[in-house]
């Protein structure tokens, strides 16, 4: 059997993600341990991370590395990045990079091996969360995106709005790396946002898209691409704006009758927001800046069902 439909049928096994937790989305960012191994560093980094507002870290383990012989697996690295992210209170995302192969000659059988052993040894360690492998994926904007000036990395301005793109889409996990794979300020700085996020995961974890029969949204006034997408959970009603153009817009957002006319709560400052009623259906009224998000929220409690 090839390897990569060995790998895929791994993947596929339901004990890779670790089960009975509530649901939350990850926001990590991309962590590769200091070549020392230094305990020490490695404990002020992922200090700084959850201090910025990160609550999760990716880490790889690569096959070539960790998979020195058969029947020979050397997983210190990663078993010292896991414990000193349980220290700073993060949970650990593990990719497996199985693009350089060993350079004993495995077989398919090695590689198979080989993941079946990094999956349960890394689910021994409580704040593992997923174990699976790295694919092209990974280097899709809402599954890992580039902070920096690097090319292809974006502003925190523009990081921020794909956040809260990828979250509008559905995606279960969002990740960042900086310049270098470093820690850079720049890279910090997008944990603002993603301490909105990771402080109300009872909040975003549960969420997904709106039933159209249930709630829609039309958007009038926009000369360039503003989306808005609704989600929901049995708690809570989420509505994310979203201006992909680089120019300001002035926009009207006009529902349908099931989106309840209140005061929602802008989500980032607090402040209120009135959604009012309308011939049409319950609407409101807003200027985004260029490249910016607009994320309101209302607790269904608050409201009754709808």
């Amino acid at each position: 059997m090839p390897v990569t439909v060995l790998i895929l049928a791994l993947l596929a096994s339901p004990s890779e993600q670790r089960v009975g937790r509530p649901p939350t989305i990850p926001i990590s960012v991309l962590y590769g341990a200091p070549m020392s191994l230094d305990l020490m560093v490695i404990r002020e980094d992922l200090a700084r991370i959850r201090s910025a507002g990160f609550d999760s870290i990716t880490t790889v383990v690569s096959w070539r590395d960790a998979h020195p012989r058969r029947g020979a697996f050397h997983l210190l690295v990663m078993d010292r990045v896991i414990a000193a992210a349980a220290e700073a209170g993060l949970t650990v995302m593990v990719k497996a990079s199985m693009d350089a192969r060993p350079a004993w000659g495995p077989t398919d059988d090695d590689a198979a091996g080989f993941l079946d052993y990094l999956r349960r040894r890394a689910l021994l360690h409580p704040v593992v969360l997923t174990v699976d492998v790295m694919t092209l994926n990974d280097a899709k904007p809402a599954e890992l995106i580039a902070v920096g000036t690097e090319p292809g990395a974006v502003s925190p301005r523009l990081a921020r709005l794909r956040l809260w793109t990828a979250i509008a889409h559905g995606t279960q996990s969002v990740g960042f790396v900086g310049d270098g794979h470093l820690l850079t300020r720049a890279l910090l700085a997008v944990g603002e946002t993603a301490g909105v996020v990771t402080r109300n995961q009872a909040l975003f974890g549960p969420l997904r898209p709106i039933d159209p029969a249930t709630g829609h949204v039309t958007v009038t006034g926009a000369n360039g691409r503003v989306e808005v997408r609704i989600l929901e959970s049995p708690d809570a009603l989420v509505i994310v704006g979203l201006n992909q153009s680089d120019r300001v817009q002035k926009v009207t957002m006009t529902f349908s009758p099931g989106i309840p006319e209140a005061t929602w709560q802008n989500i980032e400052d607090g402040v209120g927001v009135n959604v009012v009623a309308g011939n049409v259906g319950p609407w409101f009224a807003h200027t985004f800046a260029p490249h910016d998000a607009l994320v309101l929220t209302i607790r269904k409690k608050l409201r009754g069902s709808w």
